[in-house]
């Protein structure tokens, strides 16, 4: 999330011409980074949603922190479901499957 702000956003901390189309397109949180949920999930984001905070993710890591057994769409909407924070990929235990994350797309 640093990086997409540092890459977004001006001086100001306004988002500058470019920033701007770039959040219009990819979204605050890039397609294949990490988040956590407020739910404690572990998540993959695999699209941009509606609003650019509000990704389009798959859940993949419950919140005890085993695999779940296939990824779960969430709606980073919803409260439970929202985006917590960035994570780093080494936090991530699971591998992403990624023919099932196509087929959510």
């Amino acid at each position: 999330m640093r990086a997409a702000s540092e890459a977004c956003l001006g001086a100001d901390g306004r988002p500058d011409e470019i920033g701007g189309a770039m959040l219009k397109v990819v979204g605050l949180y890039p397609p294949g980074s990490f988040v956590a949920l407020a739910n404690g999930e572990l998540a993959i984001v695999v699209g941009r949603g509606h609003q650019f905070n509000l990704p389009r993710v798959a859940a993949l890591v419950s919140p005890r922190g085993s695999p779940l057994g296939a990824p779960l769409a969430r709606d980073t909407q919803d409260h439970r479901f929202s985006v917590k924070h960035a994570v780093n990929s080494a936090q991530m235990r699971v591998r992403p499957p990624h023919e099932r994350l196509l087929a959510m797309h």
